[in-house]
Order: C-alpha cells, then structure tokens, then sequence
C-alpha cells in the first residue's frame, strides 16, 4: 500500500518560540475602545452645544479607565521576554494617546 507523502507547508515549521503578546492585544483593544468613546463623547458634547449629560461624563470616566488599563497592560505585555514587541509597543502608543486625550479633555474642564 502505497502511503502518500503529506506536502509541507510554511505554517508547519516554526523558527521561534515567541508568540504575540495577549496583554499587548488587550491594549490595543481597550485603547481604540477608548478613542472610539472620545470621538462619540465629542460629537454628543459638540451637539448639544456643551450641556452634556451625566452620562456622558460618566462614558468619558470610564474611558479614561479603559486607556489606563490598556497602558498598564501593554506595558506587562512588553515585559514578557518570550513574546514580539510590537503589539505592545502599538498598544502603549494608543492607549498613551487616548489617556492623554482625556487628561487634557478633564484638565481644560477643570479650568
């Protein structure tokens, strides 16, 4: 009986053990989430001329959160010696980035 060869493929070898980073991933989702919510607070606020609601400043709160997490997450995820830096480093940059956009957004609020 005639066995027949099995072609190889290069998703069959693997070079190295490292893997993406799940907390960088995690990051990267809470910070776009985050963005999401200031572009949709903005638009809320800017259409109704500044009197937005409570939930809209709770919304924006809890966006902050999201940002914070994501920055500290990603952060752990580039710590993690056995994983690409890439997800992490681009998690670091949009959760750091939306983080800043809230603190600046409470900051002006404040004054």
């Amino acid at each position: 009986m005639a066995v027949k060869k099995r072609r190889h493929r290069i998703s069959d070898y693997k070079f190295s053990e490292y893997s993406h980073s799940k907390e960088g991933i995690a990051g990267i989702v809470l910070g776009l989430l985050s963005l999401i919510i200031f572009l949709v607070c903005l638009k809320l606020s800017y259409s109704s001329e500044g009197n937005a609601s409570i939930v809209i400043g709770g919304a924006a709160i809890n966006a902050l959160i999201f940002a914070a997490v994501g920055l500290v997450l990603s952060f752990k995820g580039y710590k993690d010696e056995d994983a690409y830096k890439s997800f992490p480093k681009l998690g670091i940059f949009i959760s750091g980035l939306a983080a800043f956009f809230w603190l600046g957004i409470i900051v002006l609020g404040v004054l």
